[in-house]
């Protein structure tokens, strides 16, 4: 007699391991191996199907052996399916999905052509940085320390260095400081957020205004006014500043103030006597001192007015005609 005994196929079941850690990083080269297992112990696997969705799009990679390598271009999501079929016709499928990371880019330097410049001066600045991906695209944001607008580059692929870019350091902030320090803060950002910093010093220092063609009303009479006058120049264009006037007649000083952009003075005063006494005309000798909103030497300058005592002429002297009437006393 002859017995026949029917059964049914059992599919296989994969697995697949990864040959490194968990870890996993873009331009990195990635390496899964198979694992089959059969409920048929004398099955065999007849053909392996690897494929390699990226971020949900297919036909990254693909392969038909027991393992698959690819490297990994750029940070994202693989999605890795192997499917196995056995000797009977059997097929068994698995997908894993790895999550790849980006690698921030890491700057290297920030150059600066002067670590010291004065107020209203430019300075440069340049630099270079390092990427793995060659496909990444970067933005270099340079951040001047002043409060002024950021400057923003875009760097194409494959380049890795950037500038020089220059700025113009108007003031030397904050005020009532001969120098204050800037730190200039360059920040590289890749497209997928990866970002790295670092920065240079400069030193600005202030300049202290100059006074020009001061001058002042050259003559006038006792209880008149003088102007005086002049031109400031100062190459701060930001600071503001004080001029005080020593009229030289013994009255308190007078301090002016000005705004920033100021080029040009003109005051008065009013000058009561010709001082001193027992004489017709005396010179007055003002004097001036200015100084910025930043720093505490003052630049000195001076000037002189002559103020008379007025001359009375006999037509101006009144002698009462004869047989007039004077008034009593």
């Amino acid at each position: 007699d002859t017995v026949t005994i029917g059964g049914t196929n059992a599919d296989p079941i994969p697995a697949i391991v990864a040959s490194i850690g968990n870890v996993y990083t873009e331009t990195q080269t990635l390496t899964f191996n198979s694992s089959v297992t059969d409920a048929g112990s004398l099955d065999t696997v007849a053909s392996y199907d690897w494929q390699v969705s990226k971020d949900g799009v297919g036909g990254y990679a693909s392969g038909t052996n027991s393992s698959i390598t690819f490297v990994a271009d750029d940070n994202g999501r693989y999605a890795v399916t192997l499917t196995v079929t056995d000797n009977d016709g059997g097929v068994g499928t698995v997908t894993v999905t790895y999550v790849v990371a980006n690698i921030a880019p890491v700057v290297a330097a920030v150059n600066v052509d002067v670590s010291t410049l004065d107020e209203n001066d430019g300075v440069n600045v340049d630099g270079t940085f390092t990427e793995v991906n060659p496909i990444d695209t970067h933005t270099v944001t340079i951040d001047w320390g002043d409060g002024s607008a950021s400057d923003v580059l875009t760097i194409t692929p494959g380049v890795y260095a950037f500038g020089p870019v220059n700025h113009v350091y108007l003031d030397d902030d904050p005020t009532g400081t001969g120098s204050d320090n800037y730190t200039i803060t360059v920040t590289v950002t890749d497209n997928d957020t990866g970002s790295d910093c670092e920065t240079a010093t400069v030193t600005v220092n202030n300049l202290a205004p100059t006074l020009s063609n001061v001058a002042v009303t050259a003559t006038i009479d006792e209880g008149g006014v003088a102007t005086l006058s002049g031109d400031i120049a100062d190459t701060g264009t930001l600071d503001t500043f004080s001029v005080t006037v020593n009229w030289g007649d013994g009255s308190y000083s007078e301090t002016f103030v000005y705004p920033a952009g100021t080029t040009t003075f003109s005051e008065s005063h009013q000058y009561l006597d010709d001082n001193p006494t027992a004489t017709a005309s005396d010179n007055v000798t003002l004097s001036l001192l200015i100084n910025d909103d930043d720093d505490t030497t003052q630049t000195a300058d001076s000037t002189t007015v002559t103020v008379s005592t007025p001359t009375i002429t006999p037509s101006e002297v009144k002698v009462p005609m004869s047989g007039a009437q004077l008034p009593q006393l």
